[in-house]
C-alpha cells in the first residue's frame, strides 16, 4: 500500500499518464476509445519518450532547447518509426495533407507538422505542466537505472507493435534516414549547452502576453496548415515547400519572441511558462467545440476539463509565485549515470 500511495505521488508517474493526452485534446482519439484501455496502452509510448526525453536533460545537465531537440526526435520516432505516418499515403488521419505536399513517397506537409505537434505538446508541454505540478521535484531525476532500463524497452516495442498497428513498409532508404535523424538529435540534444543564449535583462511582460504569444502561435500553425491544405484554390497557388517553410519561418518568430520577453530564459517565473504553454493548449479547448460538433462524441467535455485544469493549475502557480516560495534553479547539474 505504501508504494501504491507513492506512485500516485509520483512525477513520474504523472507525466506517464499526461503525455499520451495529446491524443485525447487533439481528438485523434476521441473519449469513448481512448478511455479506459487505450490511454493506458499508448501510455507505454508517450509517457515512455516524455520521461526518457526528461530524465535525459537533467542527467546530461541540459536545458529547454535540448529537450525540445529530443521532442523533435520523439515525433520522428512516433511517426515516422513506429506507425509510418510519414510515409504512408493512405494513413487514416492524414485527411488533405494525404495529397498536398506528398512527393517522393513522404508525407512531407504532415510530417513537418506531426513533428512539430509532438516535439511542443507530447514532450515540451507534458514536462512543463508536470514540472509546475512538482516544482521542488524539476532538478531531480525521476526514474531509477531500473526505470530508464523499463521506458527503453517500452519504447522499443513499440517498433513490432506500430508494423502491427500499420503494415505498410516505407521506402527503406527514407527509413533508415528516419533512425539516423532520431540518433543525430539525440546527438545534438547532449552537445548543445544548457544556456544557448547569454542572459538579458528586461522587465518582463505581464503573463498574459505570454499566454496570447502561445495561443496565436499554435492557432496560425494549425490551422494554417489545413487550411492552406484544405482550400485548392490557396494550395495551388502555395507550393507545398513554401506552406513548409513558412511555418518555420513562423515557429522562428514565435521563439524569438519568447526569448526576447523572457530576457533568453532567465528573468520570467512559473507564471510566464505556464501562460505560454496554457496558451498553446487553449487552443486544442476551441477545437474541442469543432470535434464536438464534427460527430466526435464527448471531445466537448474533454475542452471543458482541460480549461478547469489550466485554471486549476493558473491560481496554483500564481499563489506559489506570489508567496515567493524558493524553487531550485531550471537547470539541474549533472547527475551521475
Amino acid at each position: 500500500m505504501k508504494r501504491l500511495r507513492r506512485l500516485f505521488h509520483s512525477p513520474a508517474f504523472a507525466l506517464f499518464l499526461i503525455a499520451p493526452l495529446a491524443e485525447l485534446i487533439t481528438g485523434s482519439m476521441p473519449p469513448l476509445e481512448f478511455f479506459p484501455i487505450a490511454g493506458l496502452i499508448v501510455a507505454f509510448l508517450y509517457g515512455s519518450g516524455a520521461l526518457l526525453a526528461r530524465e535525459a536533460v537533467i542527467r546530461w545537465g541540459k536545458g529547454w532547447f535540448s529537450l525540445l531537440l529530443l521532442g523533435i526526435a520523439y515525433g520522428i520516432y512516433e511517426e515516422g518509426i513506429v506507425v509510418r505516418s510519414f510515409f504512408d499515403p493512405g494513413w487514416i488521419d492524414l485527411d488533405v495533407l494525404g495529397e498536398y505536399g506528398r512527393a517522393a513517397g513522404v508525407n512531407w506537409v504532415w510530417s513537418v507538422h506531426l513533428t512539430q505537434f509532438h516535439a511542443l505538446v507530447s514532450i515540451v508541454a507534458s514536462v512543463a505542466v508536470v514540472e509546475l505540478l512538482y516544482p521542488h521535484k524539476r532538478t531531480q531525476p525521476w526514474l531509477s537505472r531500473r526505470g530508464i532500463v523499463a521506458c527503453v524497452l517500452a519504447l522499443l516495442a513499440w517498433v513490432p507493435l506500430g508494423s502491427l498497428i500499420n503494415p505498410y513498409a516505407p521506402p527503406v532508404g527514407w527509413y533508415l534516414l528516419a533512425w539516423l535523424s532520431v540518433g543525430a538529435l539525440i546527438w545534438a540534444a547532449k552537445r548543445l549547452p544548457a544556456r544557448p543564449f547569454p542572459p538579458r535583462e528586461r522587465a518582463v511582460p505581464r503573463p498574459r502576453r505570454f499566454w496570447w504569444l502561445g495561443f496565436v502561435g499554435m492557432t496560425v500553425y494549425f490551422l494554417g496548415i489545413y487550411i492552406v491544405a484544405g482550400n485548392s484554390t490557396i494550395s495551388s497557388t502555395i507550393p507545398s515547400l513554401v506552406l513548409i517553410a513558412l511555418v518555420l519561418v513562423w515557429d522562428t518568430l514565435v521563439l524569438r519572441l519568447a526569448l526576447r520577453w523572457s530576457g533568453n530564459g532567465y528573468a520570467w517565473n512559473d507564471r510566464h511558462k505556464l501562460a505560454l504553454v496554457a496558451g498553446e493548449l487553449w487552443f486544442f479547448v476551441l477545437w474541442s467545440f469543432a470535434a464536438e460538433s464534427d460527430g466526435m462524441a464527448g471531445m466537448l467535455v474533454v475542452g471543458i476539463s482541460l480549461a478547469l485544469a489550466l485554471e486549476w493549475m493558473a491560481r496554483r502557480v500564481r499563489r506559489r509565485v506570489a508567496e515567493d516560495v524558493p524553487l531550485p534553479t531550471e537547470i539541474a547539474p549533472p547527475q551521475p549515470a
